[in-house]
């Protein structure tokens, strides 16, 4: 009698089992439907409460490119910032980005960097440096605070090597100095070299080749003091007389038309924007655009920061953030005073 209980509940389990299986087979496919929305649901909960760690004003990246997200930060206000500052704080890891809700874009002093960095009559600031600054802001859901307080380009490289923001974005080229300090992105603008040659010292010289014409030491080559184009310069023409002066339209521009200089170097960009408000510089001046040296604009990080530069460029490729002169010139050139 005892074997025969224990085989019928025996019997019972082994029904009760293979009914379970059973259902389990039939509803499989909802029971995972359910399980997948509980995890879905904790899931957001967590994406939820980082988010509002990271932007308590608004969730969504693509809000953050709104002007009430970014902190413009000049030279007035950076004496105050200063003084609340009182903890040391490491630049330019995502994990530490993340952490502090905020991306510091280091600039140069420069309300008027034409097409990369211009101020509006409404006081807001637009440009490729400043909306490609917003679009690094906006993938990582963080506020932007853009920096505008060093003098040239070489300051920024040097303030990103000390440490003193996440990323280091003005109109920067790449030179072999600047390299063995900072890290560089690939390219967001390609440009070129461009030369304004005098057309007076080019007829004198017919038949010269440019690099002959150039090279010699009877002629003098203005370029802005503080940019990369001192060392282009005696590289492509040595020999030539190199002429630093720090307003290139004023101190430079001027004599070239006067023949007093036998041409200037400068970027493509700046090239053509002098030729578009001034087209009649083109009676005196002739452009010379060097395909063979090309003169692309690309961001700066820390040595330390190679996993943010990565991020940097997959970021430049998948979103297809590179431009031409010419793209800038077309979205931005009605916005020049």
């Amino acid at each position: 009698m005892k074997f025969l209980k224990n085989f019928i509940k025996m019997l019972c389990f082994a029904l009760c089992v293979a009914i379970f299986l059973c259902v389990l087979n039939r509803y499989s496919d909802s029971i995972g439907g359910v399980f997948d929305k509980i995890v879905d649901f904790f899931s957001g909960q967590k994406r939820q409460m980082v988010s509002k760690k990271i932007a308590p004003k608004q969730s969504s990246p693509e809000q953050y490119l709104d002007d009430d997200l970014v902190s413009y930060i000049t030279e007035e206000s950076e004496e105050e910032e200063d003084e609340n500052t009182t903890e040391s704080i490491e630049y330019g890891t995502i994990e530490g980005i993340l952490e502090r809700g905020e991306l510091v874009i280091l600039a140069k002093k420069d309300d008027q960097n034409h097409l990369f960095q211009m101020k509006t009559s409404d006081g807001r600031y637009i440009g490729k440096d400043v909306d490609f600054s917003k679009q690094l802001a906006a993938t990582l859901g963080v506020r932007l605070v853009y920096k505008m307080i060093y003098e040239n380009y070489d300051d920024i490289v040097e303030a990103i090597e000390r440490g003193e923001g996440d990323i280091g974005i003005a109109k920067m080229s790449y030179t072999p100095e600047r390299s063995r300090k900072v890290l560089f992105s690939t390219p967001y603008v390609n440009s070129r070299k461009t030369l304004l040659v005098n057309r007076i010292a080019l007829e004198k010289e017919r038949g010269e080749t440019l690099k002959v014409l150039l090279s010699n030491n009877e002629s003098s080559i203005g370029v802005t003091e503080g940019t990369s184009y001192e060392n282009f310069v005696r590289k492509i023409f040595p020999g030539a007389t190199i002429v630093s002066k720090r307003n290139w339209e004023e101190d430079i521009i001027k004599p070239l038309e006067e023949g007093k200089l036998t041409a200037t170097m400068r970027d493509e960009v700046r090239v053509k924007l002098l030729l578009k408000t001034q087209p009649a510089l083109l009676v005196k001046l002739m452009p010379i655009i060097l395909d063979c040296e090309p003169d692309s604009l690309a961001v700066v990080v820390n040595f330390r920061n190679v996993g943010l530069l990565c991020w940097i460029n997959k970021l430049i490729e998948a979103e297809e953030v590179l431009e031409s002169v010419d793209d800038l010139l077309s979205k931005y050139g009605e916005d020049i005073k």
